[in-house]
């Protein structure tokens, strides 16, 4: 056993140096009967090597600052900048007017924290649960019973940021064993942890095909995070697989959300106003808004786009 190792273990909490993302405040408000703990490179960590279980993760204030990661630590994820936001919540809004008319008012959730079995945590930026699988996805977790996701959901968004681009920094390999029967994770870092040039959003990838997540979608591209570009991916036999890219001023669609077709423009700038005077069941079709003629005739000209997008005969 290393020297440091052993001396952790006999002292419990160690004397670091703290970085910046954390503070002994922060520290201070773990439960008392929390599993000794220290701070590495901003990740808050249990001091006999053993990973921070769900159950124990649950049990911190609903406020922490930090998320359970794949290595059972806690990890500080950097704030999201304006743009990110916005574009997060342009295409929030679009998919919750939508959800809203096929009577599934909360299929599109921001930072919905998902906790499938066998697996860490995961907080994308954007998921969708279909109406079926919403009924059984959300439950109690935890003493306190707040409800999280427990199964993966139809769709996860990733809205790229720079971030999400930084080169994966794997964990000691044999505190990553240690955890192989803890976690379906293990199995997967083993493969992956060869590749030097792994980014995050790579390793996310593999998260989401692991869990069986039906549809992928990734704003922006490695060269340009702030790029209006949309790439799917899609599962088929297990795998998550390239579907298309999308730039601005094309329409894809599809198939979780039936005659529905996106500009991911619309993302970067905002869906046209002219969108919310469209309804999409049982067919294609806009109201009018007598005040207004000319929100009227854009959102007639979306519904053409649609159709075209979506091969719909003229309605």
């Amino acid at each position: 056993m290393h020297p440091t190792d052993e001396a952790t273990l006999n002292q419990g909490l160690v004397e670091l140096e703290i970085p910046e993302v954390f503070n002994e405040d922060w520290l201070a408000v773990l439960p008392e009967d929390f599993p000794k703990c220290l701070v590495v490179s901003g990740r808050i960590a249990r001091a006999d090597g053993e990973p921070i279980t769900i159950e124990q993760y649950l049990e911190l204030p609903e406020d922490f600052p930090a998320l359970l990661n794949e290595y059972g630590e806690l990890e500080m994820s950097p704030a999201s900048d304006n743009v990110h936001n916005n574009r997060r919540n342009a295409l929030f809004r679009l998919l919750s007017f939508y959800c809203e008319q096929c009577d599934n008012p909360n299929g599109a959730r921001i930072e919905e924290e998902i906790f499938v079995p066998g697996f860490r945590s995961y907080r994308p930026d954007l998921t969708y649960f279909s109406r079926e699988r919403l009924q059984t996805a959300i439950q109690p977790l935890g003493k306190r019973g707040q409800r999280y996701a427990v199964e993966a959901p139809d769709l996860v968004v990733e809205i790229l940021s720079y971030s999400n681009l930084e080169k994966v920094v794997v964990g000691d390999e044999k505190k990553l064993w240690k955890q192989k029967d803890l976690s379906e994770w293990a199995p997967i870092f083993k493969e992956l942890i060869k590749d030097k040039n792994l980014t995050k959003i790579d390793l996310h990838l593999k998260l989401y095909e692991a869990t069986q997540v039906k549809e992928v979608w990734i704003v922006g591209e490695a060269n340009n995070v702030y790029c209006p570009k949309l790439t799917v991916y899609r599962l088929a036999s297990g795998k998550l697989n390239k579907a298309g890219e999308f730039m601005a001023g094309e329409l894809f669609s599809s198939p979780l959300f039936p005659n529905l077709a996106i500009d991911p423009q619309w993302i970067q700038d905002g869906v046209p106003a002219g969108f919310y005077l469209i309804r999409f069941f049982p067919k294609l079709y806009a109201i009018k808004d007598e005040n207004n003629p000319q929100l009227t005739s854009q959102a007639y000209q979306l519904i053409q786009r649609i159709q075209q997008a979506l091969t719909l005969p003229s309605q």
